[in-house]
């Protein structure tokens, strides 16, 4: 079936947004920032256009993106400048802080972020997130589609890992420095090889062709490698948590001796990789994993207290790096940009009304790709729905330890991956 030019810029523009945030630090500097926003913002509408103009094809609403509206009044809320005594009613300790550090401002009308225009500009950046799951949802309909996109995810995935061994291990450019591969800190690159590498085993899976069945296990078992390879202690129990959930789904739906075998091949062959690539400085790695964990913990009990003084609406979304110096019990030069848990960070900044919102759109997501799974009797949907859901799942529980939510090559990738599986799932794909 040939595509029109449409259909080749729309996948070309998500090639682009793959491609270009993993470039340039993840897409933490500004002004990739800027470009990787607008280019998002310039897609959404179109795609929304598109597909509402099509007569075959209406706009997709997934009915969970209420719940994700929620979570944008929250932060809108926090925003609206409001008179200094409804403030003291909605965060005591928010007023507190303005009656100490702007005791001469008048008229005394204050927001409930600490720091509006930095969470405006995180309002932008989830809206664009967001933006990219429907667009995601209404723009993969078709076999083909979805199947050119995920190989691109993977082949790219292998592209930066690859280069990034070869940068550290053959080059010696990286060596003794937190990054790895073209991302600034060897974390963020480990959660996207978690998001990406269940899909190549996934995919493996579902492939008929023998010799596509090797290139995509054994580039599930590269991606996998690479993981280790970069010394993230946290990325490396949640890709065996990822490939351990995304086993029990296999099993679950296919029940047969086949599928255990395919699952434990996965596992030998990460595991032969790893022996050959040598084991020793991996665990001297985590030997070292007790005084990672102490600084977290003092950490998170910062946090806590935060949480505790700003329980309903937060200290405004982004506001983390601008509040903690106050409750900083941790003796350190060091200045905290982000708390090392990206749950407890958006409860601390968005409180319990932004954290339900928001917890409750990804569990209500969740809840209904897998229970939409188990009807599912297409070999392409269920292996392209497992992968994804595990690679996301994978992600989330790496986030507990990491901020990758607050980087874009990261957060673009979660929120793609997301849209599409949601669509895998809920598409009854004609036989190509």
């Amino acid at each position: 079936m040939r595509r029109n030019g449409s259909e080749i810029f729309f996948e070309g523009v998500i090639w682009f947004l793959i491609f270009f945030p993993p470039l340039f630090s993840g897409g933490l500097p500004f002004l990739p920032r800027v470009i990787l926003f607008t280019v998002i913002f310039s897609l959404v509408p179109l795609v929304l256009l598109r597909a509402a103009v099509r007569s075959e094809w209406s706009v997709c609403f997934p009915r969970e993106i209420w719940i994700l509206g929620g979570f944008f009044a929250v932060l809108v809320f926090q925003l609206i400048p409001l008179p200094e005594g409804m403030l003291g009613f909605f965060s005591p300790a928010t007023a507190a802080i303005y009656r100490t550090y702007a005791a001469e401002v008048s008229p005394r009308v204050f927001s409930i972020s600490i720091y509006p225009y930095v969470t405006l500009l995180e309002l932008v950046y989830w809206a664009g997130y967001a933006g990219l799951f429907l667009v995601a949802v209404n723009l993969f309909n078709t076999r083909r589609r979805m199947m050119r996109v995920v190989y691109v995810m993977i082949l790219w995935a292998f592209v930066l890992g690859a280069y990034g061994v070869i940068e550290k291990y053959i080059l010696g450019w990286s060596a003794g420095r937190l990054t790895f591969s073209t991302f600034g800190n060897k974390n963020h690159f480990a959660g996207y090889m978690v998001l990406i590498s269940p899909l190549a085993f996934s995919f493996a899976f579902y492939e008929k062709d023998r010799a596509k069945k090797l290139v995509l296990g054994f580039l599930g078992g590269l991606l996998s490698l690479m993981v280790f390879l970069s010394f993230s202690r946290a990325g490396t129990i949640a890709l065996l948590g990822a490939l351990g959930f995304m086993g029990l789904l296999v099993w679950q739906q296919s029940k047969t001796a086949k599928a255990v075998g395919g699952v434990v091949a996965a596992v030998l062959l990460v595991a032969g990789l790893l022996s050959l690539a040598g084991i020793d400085q991996f665990i001297q790695r985590f030997s070292s994993l007790p005084s990672g964990l102490y600084t977290r913990t003092m950490l998170f009990q910062d946090a806590l207290e935060i949480i505790g003084d700003f329980p309903l609406f937060g200290t405004g979304e982004g506001t983390f790096r601008y509040i903690y110096p106050m409750y900083k019990d941790i003796i350190t030069t060091r200045f905290t940009y982000h708390l090392l848990n990206d749950h407890l960070e958006l409860l601390l900044e968005t409180g319990l009304a932004g954290a339900c919102a928001y917890f409750g759109f990804l569990s209500a997501v969740f809840v209904r790709i897998v229970r939409k799974l188990s009807e599912r009797k297409d070999p392409f949907a269920k292996y392209l729905v497992i992968g994804g859901l595990s690679g996301t799942a994978g992600l989330l529980f790496h986030s507990f330890f990491e901020f990758n939510f607050f980087v874009p090559a990261v957060a673009c990738m979660f929120w793609l991956i997301l849209g599409i599986t949601y669509k895998g799932v809920h598409t009854r794909f004609a036989r190509q």
